[in-house]
C-alpha cells in the first residue's frame, strides 16, 4: 500500500492508494576470464544490465562494451586470462 502524504498551507492531504505489487528479481555475477573469452552464461534469464565490471572498471552497458541475450553476457572484447568480470542484472521474476 503507497500512502503520499502531503502538507500545504496548514492542511493535511492524504492518498491512500493499494495495487499488487511485482517484485523485481536481481542477482549477480562474478567470473574469472579465461584468456580471450568473451561469453559469459549466468542461470538465468536476464532482463536489463544493471552494471557491468572488469577489473573494476565500468563497462558501457548500451551496447557498446557489453551485450545479453537470453542467459548469456557477451563482451565485445576477449578478456585477459585472470581478469574478473562482475556485474548485476535483472532477471525475470
Amino acid at each position: 500500500m503507497l500512502r503520499n502524504i502531503t502538507i500545504k498551507q496548514k492542511q493535511i492531504e492524504i492518498h491512500v492508494y493499494s495495487q499488487e505489487v511485482t517484485m523485481t528479481k536481481f542477482a549477480h555475477f562474478d567470473f574469472t576470464a579465461t584468456a580471450g573469452q568473451t561469453v559469459f552464461p549466468v542461470d538465468t534469464t536476464i532482463v536489463a544490465l544493471i552494471g557491468s565490471y572488469i577489473n573494476g572498471t565500468a563497462q558501457n552497458i548500451e551496447g557498446a562494451d557489453v551485450t545479453f541475450s537470453g542467459s548469456v553476457i557477451t563482451l565485445d572484447e576477449g578478456l585477459d586470462a585472470g581478469d574478473r568480470f562482475f556485474g548485476i542484472y535483472q532477471e525475470v521474476g
